[in-house]
């Protein structure tokens, strides 16, 4: 019973190697000029190369080599090649050397041709993946001698079939690191290269394979090495050169003839391998040495230096550009602002957006409607409802903040606006288009003509210089040279980077990075800017001035932008209005003071709880808009009975077209009734502090300290708008209606109701 349980039974044995025989057959029988061609076409390519390498002189070789070793490595590259070539000529190699050298040049050159486009189909389509994965590791596991079966099956003994084998031996790491390459270029540039429009072969040529290349050439390489290490294998099928040396050697039992034949075969690989990757870093070797960046590191001071010289003319550059001066610390408007164009209505309107991740976003919607939490959906049904039917409007030229904690959905919502994220349900409108409905090339069109974008962290092409990166968009359209580079210098200026064009991105500080990221996407002149928390990876000094210039570019150009943050202190001093989300939701819409002073849930409450609201509220957020005043041609004794009846110490006086002229106290009433002065133009009137409705209230409070009466708001005509006591300003604060004590140089609440007419 044991002997029979060795053995293993007949009756579950089967030949399966017939079947191979049956391919062998139908291939011979159907596709023999399939094989024929490629063998024909082989050799074309072999014959000439073998040739030329033999017939030239070796010195020339040595000479070339070395030379191209000079150019791409130093000195020491060009001696070491030199030295090698000579050791493998003195060692009487020289014409097997070659001969093996054009076999894996061109069998190299075939598995990089083929290799490469299975790499990128790889990394571009799962479904091809999953198909040539297996393949590649039954490849890269078989035993090397198994790759001659084939070969010889299908063309013969000779050095074409060494070459198949070669090929078929050497494929899998130039697919696998092409793979790799494309898959390791980081999301959010991926991202930037598609929101700027790019078609998918723009974003493979332009983004993807750059990037990639370092992988790729490592890929490549591997391939060389691994064709050297089969020549000696392949030598068994015809390879012939130093394989054949070797393989004599060995069957001789000359040691001396197969040991030099392998170091050659050594050598070799060493010259091709230091070549191939001086070649690959090249284009990283000139780019780190060149340009701005040598005049950068040269500058007393270093990076810092140029840093604070960067910012230094951002900040001057966006303030000329807005045509705003500052005359004792009042801002003035630009005289002329653009409108931001023509077309009525809002610019963006979102209608029940939702966006589901997950395999099945209707079971998801169906456990939300039932009440389920977040989590249930989650664990029920492998989903998250990452925006929950948001509706809202942003309008023409308008900054609109939406802010959140992490997973709120924010960062998912802006992109759903340009379809980086396709939206579950619901309808995105830009300028009056439906976004939803676009196909892939209105789509495109949209991005590169009406969208900008900035990412949180630059997302720029590190392969890119600055200027390069900032006309990568008009790039992408098909804009000359020429033109886009006069567009990307224009942009630059504004923002103050100026003179650092040949820069590259990693030769730059945060903000400055940043500053490129906001260029390009000003480059091409959109309507609309998607901003996806753009200063949130930066320190918050730079944070703060990357604001400001915000502010002072949004003053100039009007655009119509979509801000996202996580942080309220930024979504106050930039929002125009604010949509504050949670879970997907939006739990309130409003300007910066609605949402302080009247949050609309416990959740909003919480979060601007602790915020200083001084540095967003205004004037005219915290005045006393009724104001009881006299008039230059009112008696001193009216204007003193007024102050008797309503409990005050002093009027505001005000021409005839309500125009400020001055505060009259109670003593200079009394004084000027002594005097028998028949109105107020002969009354001693004090001056008294002034402020516009704009101004913030943090720069009202000191005043407020020290001064006895209150602040006059006056607009740009000097008429008289209200006023701001320290009442008035608790009272905003609060965010309730306080009436202002009678107290001395203070009105009473009888005088801080309704409003003056304009």
């Amino acid at each position: 019973m044991l002997d029979e349980l060795r053995r293993w039974p007949e009756w579950i044995q089967h030949d399966w190697g017939r079947y191979v025989d049956r391919a062998e057959t139908w291939l011979l029988d159907n596709v023999q000029w399939l094989f024929d061609l490629f063998q024909a076409g082989f050799l074309a390519i072999l014959t000439p190369v073998e040739d030329w390498l033999l017939w030239l002189p070796w010195p020339v070789i040595v000479g070339a080599l070395a030379l191209l070793g000079l150019v791409l490595a130093g000195w020491r590259m060009a001696a070491g090649i030199t030295a090698a070539l000579v050791f493998i000529g003195s060692m009487g190699l020289w014409g097997p050397a070659m001969a093996t050298l054009a076999l894996v040049l061109v069998s190299t050159l075939i598995a990089v041709v083929l290799g490469v486009p299975l790499g990128i189909a790889m990394a571009r389509s799962e479904i091809a993946n999953a198909a040539i994965r297996p393949l590649l590791d039954f490849l890269q596991t078989i035993p090397s001698f198994v790759y001659l079966i084939p070969a010889v099956l299908l063309l013969g003994i000779g050095r074409v079939s060494a070459a198949l084998a070669i090929i078929l031996y050497a494929i899998p790491p130039v697919i696998r690191l092409t793979n790799l390459g494309i898959r390791s270029v980081p999301e959010e540039t991926v991202e930037a290269g598609i929101a700027y429009g790019a078609t998918p072969w723009q974003l493979l040529r332009k983004v993807q394979l750059p990037l990639g290349f370092p992988t790729l050439m490592a890929g490549v390489n591997q391939t060389i090495m691994m064709a050297l290490a089969m020549v000696i294998v392949a030598s068994l099928i015809g390879a012939g050169g130093l394989g054949d040396e070797v393989l004599r050697g060995l069957n001789r039992l000359e040691t001396g003839t197969a040991f030099t034949a392998g170091f050659a075969i050594v050598l070799l690989a060493i010259i091709i391998d230091r070549l191939s990757e001086a070649g690959a870093s090249l284009r990283q070797r000139r780019r780190s040495g060149g340009g701005a960046a040598d005049e950068r590191v040269d500058r007393p001071g270093g990076e810092a230096q140029g840093d604070a010289q960067g910012e230094d003319a951002g900040e001057d550059a966006a303030s000329e550009a807005t045509g705003a001066t500052r005359s004792n610390g009042q801002a003035q408007a630009p005289a002329q602002a653009p409108a931001p164009h023509d077309r009525e209505g809002p610019d963006v309107v979102l209608r029940g957006l939702t966006k589901v991740f997950g395999p099945d976003p209707a079971q998801a919607q169906r456990l939300q409607a039932s009440g389920a939490t977040k989590a249930e959906i989650l664990e029920r049904a492998g989903a998250t409802i990452a925006v929950d039917d948001v509706s809202l409007e942003v309008q023409p030229g308008e900054t609109f903040i939406v802010m959140g904690l992490s997973g709120s959905g924010k960062s998912t919502l802006v992109r759903c606006l340009n379809r980086l994220i396709e939206p579950t349900s619901g309808t995105i409108e830009i300028t009056g288009d439906d976004v939803t409905e676009m196909d892939a090339s209105q789509l495109i069109e949209l991005r590169r003509r009406r969208l900008g974008m900035v990412f949180q962290r630059f997302a720029l092409l590190p392969h890119r210089n600055v200027l390069d990166n900032v006309a990568f968009g008009l790039e992408l359209q098909g804009v000359d040279r020429e033109e886009r580079e006069r567009s990307a210098r224009s942009v630059l200026d504004v923002v103050g980077l100026a003179g650092w064009e040949t820069s590259h991105p990693d030769q730059l500080s945060g903000g400055m990075q940043q500053r490129v990221g906001l260029a390009r996407a000003l480059a091409h002149d959109p309507d609309i800017l998607l901003m996806d928390e753009p200063f949130s990876a930066l320190d918050p000094l730079m944070r703060r001035q990357l604001q400001h210039e915000l502010r002072d570019l949004q003053q100039r150009l009007r655009k119509t932008i979509v801000f996202i943050t996580h942080d309220l202190d930024e979504a106050l001093a930039l929002g125009d209005r604010i949509a504050i989300m949670k879970d997907g939701r939006v739990e309130q819409i409003g300007a910066p003071d609605e949402i302080l002073l009247h949050p609309a849930s416990d959740y909003v409450a919480s979060f601007v709880e602790g915020t200083d609201k001084t540095a967003v509220l205004t004037a005219a957020d915290v005045m006393f808009r009724r104001v009881t005043t006299a008039t230059l041609d009112q008696s001193p004794r009216v204007a003193l009975h007024q102050m008797e009846r309503l409990g005050l110490s002093s009027l505001f006086v005000t021409d005839a077209d309500r125009r400020l002229q001055g505060l009259v106290t109670a003593d200079a009433a009394v004084d000027a009734v002594q005097e028998g002065c028949a109105d107020l133009r002969s009354a001693v009137l004090r001056q008294p502090a002034t402020t516009s409705p704009e101004d913030p209230v943090q720069d009202l409070m000191s005043i407020a300290a020290w001064e006895p009466y209150p602040i006059a708001v006056i607009d740009e005509r000097q008429r008289l708008r209200g006023y701001v006591a320290r009442v008035s300003i608790l009272r905003g604060l609060v965010g309730g209606d306080v009436e202002p004590p009678t107290v001395a140089g203070e009105p009473a609440a009888d005088a801080t109701i309704g409003a003056p007419s304009p």
